[in-house]
């Protein structure tokens, strides 16, 4: 938890600083280009190697064999980000996207070796060991960037530290388990396991992922670079923070729920545990009727998309509401019918995004809330391996209570009553996480 705090703490302070000493328009040409490097990144990083954790005794073939396939996505990868931030510095007439991108590419290589590591990790429990080398890469992304960021170096100063952290990383795991699973294997034979199990959460990690970054290149354009800065950067200091919380938390959850499928009272039991930790993100929710005094803390030039803070507070927390979907799927082994709903699903939201945001960037952001509620229902009444393990009771209990707290923090932004809104916000948390349990045994 300590590790998970430091990563809060620390990208908040850069996001905000970020604000003050670099303009939007840059702002948004370097948000372009990582996008299209983090996409490819967290495919990598979510995909082949959940393989591993599937599987009752990963070997150090496996490891291997896995490392190979992330190595040849990430090098595809690299080929198509290239062709992609060209395109888009010719069509919009941007300076830096190619420049930007080029830099951070080399993340892609790291992560594949990094991601193989930690999903060993994860398998064995290690937790202290995730939280230690997790927390060691932030404190140098953080001291670095923040030194060059003072010092006047802007982008650069974001670039790097982000490559220093994931080259930290990388070779901090590497240091812990060994030089040994370290050789890629490319073979077929290796391969065919974690491609068959991997493949349907490759497509699915892919295409939702494409999703989840939509809007920025939707905004791009229609409301060009300088929109895109100010817009991804107020998202990031809600949105950056609470996911680097709650993916470390549900990776250990995927382990665990992972190591109980085949026993149902156990893997509920790891479930309701997982939701009642995820839903303490809920209690951002509580900056909804603070929005107008948070908004005046950012620089000016920033300032002109306060009105849109509470829908994104609203969207960033939805994310968290619909997060267990696709763990809950891949622990059971459902991947491929998990995939098949995803890319229907987000073909259809993406339909709506394209055409809510020529309406606004208010509708833009109503469909993507819209889409992660829909993102939570539609799997548990379309899933037959789902409806089986996890009563529905324990599926809709975190969307209920979303849902009375967002009402709450939507009421007291409107009524102008904070300190009320939030006491009640925290109240109905409270009641969320000590309420009885349920002691029917599961069949």
């Amino acid at each position: 938890m300590l590790a998970v705090a430091c990563a809060l703490i620390f990208q908040l302070i850069i996001y905000f600083l970020v604000g003050s000493y670099i303009n939007p328009t840059a702002l948004g040409q370097f948000f372009l280009a990582s996008s299209l490097v983090f996409i490819p990144a967290a495919i990598i990083e979510y995909s082949f190697v959940n393989s591993l954790i599937h599987q009752s005794e990963p070997t150090e073939l496996d490891a291997r064999a896995v490392l190979g396939i992330n190595l040849s996505v990430s090098i595809i990868a690299i080929a198509l980000g290239i062709i992609v931030s060209l395109l888009i510095q010719l069509l919009y007439q941007y300076e830096y996207v190619l420049y930007y991108y080029l830099q951070l590419a080399i993340i892609l290589i790291l992560i594949s070796y990094s991601s193989t590591q930690n999903a060993l990790l994860k398998k064995r429990l290690r937790i202290k060991d995730y939280s230690l080398i997790d927390l060691a890469s932030n404190t140098l992304y953080f001291l670095l960037s923040l030194s060059l960021l003072l010092s006047g170096y802007g982008i650069q100063a974001l670039i790097l530290g982000l490559l220093v952290k994931q080259l930290s990383a990388t070779v901090l795991l590497i240091y812990t388990q060994g030089i040994n699973s370290c050789r890629p294997v490319f073979s077929k034979l290796a391969w065919d396991k974690h491609v068959n199990y991997g493949k349907h959460v490759f497509k699915e990690k892919s295409f939702g992922l494409v999703l989840s970054y939509a809007d920025i290149f939707l905004i791009n354009h229609f409301l060009g670079a300088q929109v895109v800065g100010i817009y991804e950067l107020l998202k990031r200091i809600i949105l950056r923070p609470l996911l680097s919380g709650y993916n470390a938390i549900e990776q250990v959850a995927f382990s665990l729920l992972s190591n109980s499928k085949e026993r149902p009272t156990a893997y509920n039991r790891e479930y309701k545990a997982f939701t009642k930790l995820s839903s303490l993100s809920f209690l951002l929710l509580a900056l909804i009727p603070w929005a107008d005094q948070l908004i005046s803390l950012v620089p000016i030039a920033y300032q002109q998309l306060g009105q849109y803070l509470p829908l994104m507070v609203l969207y960033a927390t939805s994310l968290i509401l619909m997060g267990p979907t696709d763990i809950v799927a891949y622990s059971l082994g459902a991947t491929e019918p998990y995939c098949r709903l995803s890319v229907w699903h987000g073909l259809s939201v993406l339909i709506m995004m394209a055409i809510g945001i020529t309406l606004g960037l208010e509708i833009l952001l109503i469909v993507m809330i819209i889409g992660n509620i829909s993102a939570l229902v539609l799997p548990y009444h379309l899933i037959l391996d789902i409806k089986n393990q996890v009563r529905l009771r324990n599926w809709y209990q975190p969307f209920l209570l979303w849902s009375a707290m967002a009402l709450m923090a939507y009421l007291g932004y409107c009524f102008h009553w904070p300190v009320f809104s939030s006491l009640c916000l925290i109240f109905l948390y409270l009641v969320f996480l000590f309420r009885r349990s349920d002691n029917i045994a599961y069949p």
